[in-house]
């Protein structure tokens, strides 16, 4: 994905995943080691028009 995409604040970015925390006000991460999903990963990024 496109960093600059992801950095604007007025973005909402939705997923399903344990384990995730809140690092900042507009920042979430969650870490992995040696992970392999056992289904798909969807991911929903919407971003906001800029009228």
């Amino acid at each position: 994905l496109n960093q600059q995409f992801l950095s604007f604040a007025a973005n909402l970015v939705s997923f399903c995943g344990e384990g995730v925390r809140k690092i900042a006000p507009t920042r979430f991460e969650m870490r992995k080691s040696d992970f392999t999903s056992k289904s798909d990963l969807y991911v929903l990024i919407l971003e906001r028009p800029s009228n």
